[in-house]
């Protein structure tokens, strides 16, 4: 069975890394992006496809809501 892909995008590395770390922990594979750009990018141009996205709505450049 292929793992459940999740994505992070949050400004704040120590956000990042615990909810990595608790996210692998339980068997999804996780990848993450330090703002919206980066996290546009991922979903733009890699062309992956996420089972579940959290993003941080107050980011400074590209804002979740944008």
């Amino acid at each position: 069975m292929e793992k459940k892909k999740i994505l992070i995008i949050d400004d704040e590395r120590n956000i990042r890394m615990t909810l990595t770390y608790c996210l692998e922990s339980e068997g999804y594979q996780v990848d993450t992006a330090i703002n919206g750009e980066e996290g546009l990018d991922i979903l733009l141009n890699q062309k992956k496809i996420y089972d579940l996205i959290l993003l941080d709505i107050k980011m400074s450049g590209k804002t979740g809501m944008e």
